[in-house]
């Protein structure tokens, strides 16, 4: 019996600590491994060369950092200007949402009729030369919008001041085409960089493809979030001629930083050197192969090193490769290498007509049209939803805290899409979410069958501007609304 349990303690003695170190080792393995799942998500290994060669740890974190700051400077730029714009027109056209309504209508046209021309820009020319020049117009144009806001508050020049009607309408027209013409440099940008850029960084990887869009999307709607918020509360405690100002400056700065960080990505991936040139409409023909901007073969063997580590390539001889191209001429012998003038013309508009008739011969053209036509709908945060906001009363810090509200929401789908993707497929993680998006939507029509009161007089409403005689001499805060929120139709 003693020799029982004396092995009975010594059971207990050796025997009953493993199981609990066991337990703790556990708990340790599933947190250092839950850490690690996130990490890995938010910088997976990059590879090359189809995945044959892997890069090292740090030198895939030091790619994918440079490239999410860069999209952070970017994303935050984008979030705030765009809903700074439409409440300072708003401001200048009191109690009206004529010009926010006129700015998001030239704001999303643009892009639409010309976004084949874009496309072709893209594709034409190599990727840092897209990248610096789209970043140069966007800031450019911005800065320049926002000086010609501050001219507009500075001497208070707003549509119930003693401005001429005709600079009023210049200056605001200024506005606008700068405005919407900035968006344009944006839409570029980021088909370079999110459709483009990354897809090389990726190399061919579906699980590394999807982690890097989530995580692009991410940055971009956490700006949404916070960007906002910033804008609004700056607008709300300084006041419109400030935060044009800060508006200016935050361009002027982050173009210095997102050219720099871009530039870094570009330099430690090598195989964003390598790009094959679409010829232009105009010049194009059938027999006419691609212009290659360096031999594949060649950039690849610089760029990997020894056994499974990628190398930088040395500068000199990086240098020399990034300049080479390489002009396969066509057997037919009848193209020129210098278009003429009215080739050059007629460019623009021969993208837009293959453009067109190349989307709508694919599969998808209905369904892309479908999901277009959701947006038709004041549904969203746009400049017009905010601007109505505004004549309500609401405070811009309110309404940017909101918009907020939405970016929470849509940054926890991009954290849940990369694990629902690889359970069930993307197919059927698009089918659920819009599914999903639609359900959600469709609970907006209650609003359609509640009654409301009838607006009276709309001649003085939504479109017309507000200017009592108090308002002339108190500067550009909001108007009251000449319509109580009683009388309101439903929507």
């Amino acid at each position: 019996m003693e020799a029982q349990q004396g092995d009975g303690e010594r059971w207990e003695d050796e025997k009953g600590p493993a199981p609990e170190k066991a337990a703790v080792d556990d708990s340790v393995a599933e947190k250092i491994s839950w850490k690690m799942v996130v990490f890995d998500d938010l910088f997976p290994r990059l590879s090359a060369n189809g995945g044959k060669l892997r890069c090292t740890r740090s030198r895939s974190v030091a790619v994918l950092s440079a490239l999410y700051c860069s999209h952070v400077f970017s994303a935050w730029g984008d979030r705030m200007w765009q809903f700074l714009v439409a409440l300072l027109l708003a401001l200048l056209y009191p109690g009206s949402l004529l010009l926010p309504a006129v700015f998001g209508l030239v704001f999303a046209m643009l892009p639409a009729l010309l976004g084949t021309v874009l496309g072709d820009f893209v594709d034409q020319n190599h990727r840092m030369r897209v990248v610096w020049i789209s970043l140069l117009v966007q800031n450019t144009l911005v800065c320049a919008c926002s000086v010609a806001l501050a001219v507009l508050f500075g001497l208070n020049l707003d549509l119930c001041s003693d401005v001429p009607l005709y600079l009023f309408g210049i200056l605001t027209a200024i506005v606008i085409v700068l405005g919407a013409s900035a968006n344009l440099a944006t839409v570029v940008n980021t088909i370079a960089v999110e459709k483009d850029w990354v897809v090389v960084i990726a190399d061919k990887n579906k699980d590394i493809l999807a982690s890097l869009n989530a995580n692009m999307r991410r940055i971009d709607l956490i700006c949404k979030l916070l960007a906002p918020a910033a804008a609004g509360a700056i607008l709300q405690f300084t006041g419109p001629l400030t935060t044009t100002i800060v508006v200016a400056s935050w361009n002027v700065v982050s173009f210095s930083a997102e050219l720099g960080l871009i530039w870094l990505v570009y330099r430690w991936v090598p195989a964003l050197a390598v790009k094959k040139l679409r010829k232009s409409a105009a010049t194009e023909t059938a027999d006419e192969p691609l212009i290659e901007d360096a031999e594949e073969g060649e950039a690849e063997e610089g760029a990997l090193g020894e056994g499974e580590e990628m190398k930088i390539f040395d500068e000199e001889k990086e240098k020399d490769k990034n300049t080479q191209v390489k002009i396969v001429k066509s057997q037919a012998g009848s193209a020129t290498s210098h278009p003429t003038w009215c080739s050059r013309l007629l460019a623009p508009m021969l993208s837009l007509r293959y453009g067109w008739s190349t989307y709508w011969r694919q599969e998808i053209a209905l369904a892309g049209v479908s999901m277009a036509v959701i947006y038709l709908t004041v549904l969203g945060f746009s400049g017009v939803t905010a601007g109505y906001f505004l004549t309500q009363g609401l405070p811009n810090s309110a309404i940017g805290a909101g918009q907020g509200v939405g970016a929470i929401l849509g940054v926890a789908g991009t954290i849940a899409y990369p694990s629902i993707r690889r359970r069930i497929g993307t197919v059927r993680t698009g089918m659920f979410g819009i599914s999903c998006q639609l359900g959600m939507l469709s609970l907006c029509l209650v609003a359609a069958v509640i009654p409301g009161e009838r607006v009276e007089n709309m001649a003085e409403g939504y479109f017309s501007a507000h200017c009592p005689a108090d308002d002339v001499c108190d500067g550009l805060l909001p108007s009251p609304p000449p319509y109580l929120p009683s009388s309101l139709p439903s929507p």
